[in-house]
């Protein structure tokens, strides 16, 4: 009879744990749920956002914002002020230290050397064009003598990057690049604290909240992965990826759809 008692005690205990594991597994599921609704609560604010203007004549430039009819995202995010950093200018062999500095820092996040011509522009007149940095199709790298550290990153990241193809190959993946590129330059920035504007806010925030999303990994190691998929591939590669989690979730095919037409904001260019 003790022995039965025994028993009966002991399953009571193992009930009572399993009882208690399913409520904790259910009060995860349903955080979990909250989270997923959060999330495609903010896909859904930025479903109509604009892509960027194509660039003309070169390979990418660094503009500021400027007020249109038409809401696109800016390269540099912060409003209106063209003269942001006047008071810190450089001369060209200052810049061209910094340039050489921020080569170095970008090879050890990039699989593909940089194809910078080592040549610093100081233009001014950049100004006219809404615009503080250009990365040449020579390479060269042309600059205000205000521009921050961070925005010198972006362009010699681009070096890094469609300076390893043809100008029409840019030109067919755009939005992927300037996404890729301003995704990393911003971790960079955080991991090295680098003071510098952000810039594709929209673009930007695709990938971040793709990532917290999925949680893929940490921001800059999500960010180092696409990057350093070539450029021709890189939007098809990010698109598989979504693609596959989607179906891993099982989700309905109205949230599939907006969720992959949200992606395709980074797709080609205008």
């Amino acid at each position: 009879k003790q022995s039965i008692n025994n028993v009966e005690s002991l399953h009571n205990q193992q009930m009572k744990q399993l009882e208690e594991m399913a409520q904790q597994q259910k009060e995860q599921l349903v955080q979990l749920q909250n989270i997923i609704n959060q999330q495609k609560q903010q896909l859904k604010q930025l479903q109509n956002e604009i892509k960027p203007q194509k660039q003309n004549n070169s390979d990418t430039k660094y503009h500021s914002n400027k007020k249109q009819q038409i809401q696109k995202p800016n390269a540099i995010d912060e409003n209106g002020n063209l003269h942001y950093n006047k008071n810190n200018t450089r001369t060209t062999e200052e810049l061209q230290s910094k340039a050489n500095e921020m080569k170095t820092l970008a090879e050890q996040y990039s699989k593909m050397p940089s194809k910078w011509s080592g040549n610093i522009i100081v233009d001014n007149n950049l100004i006219n064009e809404k615009s503080y940095a250009r990365k040449e199709w020579s390479c060269d790298i042309t600059l205000v003598d205000f521009v921050d550290d961070g925005i010198i990153l972006h362009e010699v990241l681009h070096s890094c990057s469609s300076s390893h193809y043809p100008k029409e190959v840019f030109e067919e993946n755009q939005y992927i690049e300037e996404a890729s590129v301003e995704f990393l330059k911003q971790q960079i920035c955080i991991e090295q604290n680098i003071i510098s504007q952000k810039g594709y806010r929209p673009l930007i925030t695709i990938l971040k909240l793709i990532n917290d999303r999925f949680c893929y990994n940490t921001d800059l190691k999500f960010a180092i992965e696409l990057f350093n998929v070539p450029l021709p591939d890189r939007y098809e590669w990010l698109k598989n990826k979504v693609d596959k989690s989607l179906k891993e979730e099982n989700i309905s095919f109205e949230e599939y759809k907006s969720v992959m037409e949200f992606l395709e904001k980074l797709e080609g260019s205008e």
